[in-house]
């Protein structure tokens, strides 16, 4: 039960970080426009990225990388699906807040994104951790009367 509430919280996740990367994040830019590297910098540019060097090639990496971690049931890999989603979009607001509580021009795709990554985070925890069962010792049985006992058995 725990493994199909883990798989619907990722797809569910997957779907909005797909959604985040493609509509606006703010003023008409979407996660394809922001640079990979202004989000780890404290002066971003204003040069526009492209998808392969941009927000969304993390995201898209989440969504790959969560997607196969929930279905091989893999907290690791729907761990590092959660990071690769959250660093980035976490990062980007944070740098796009300018050192307020507020981002002004905040857009629909970024809350997407946001959910995304959160509902990655709820199918971590959710996932259940492997755990190995310990040999059961085997039962004795009584031998069958008439049967021979080893030498060394106490009767």
């Amino acid at each position: 039960m725990r493994y199909l509430l883990a798989l619907l919280l990722t797809l569910l996740g997957s779907g909005g970080l797909v959604l985040g990367m493609f509509r606006s994040w703010r003023e008409d830019r979407s996660a394809s426009d922001f640079a990979l590297r202004d989000v780890f910098t404290q002066s971003p540019t204003t040069t526009e990225a492209g998808f392969f060097t941009s927000v969304a090639v993390l995201l898209l990496a989440a969504v790959v990388v969560g997607l196969f971690g929930a279905l091989v049931r893999s907290r690791v890999l729907l761990g590092l699906a959660t990071l690769a989603a959250l660093v980035p979009t976490g990062l980007w607001a944070l740098q796009a807040a300018d050192g307020t509580f507020e981002i002004p021009g905040l857009r629909d795709g970024f809350t997407n994104a946001a959910a995304g990554a959160g509902l990655l985070l709820l199918a971590t925890v959710v996932t259940a951790l492997r755990r190995r069962r310990a040999a059961e010792p085997a039962a004795e049985t009584e031998p069958a009367p008439g049967t021979p006992r080893p030498w060394n058995e106490a009767r």
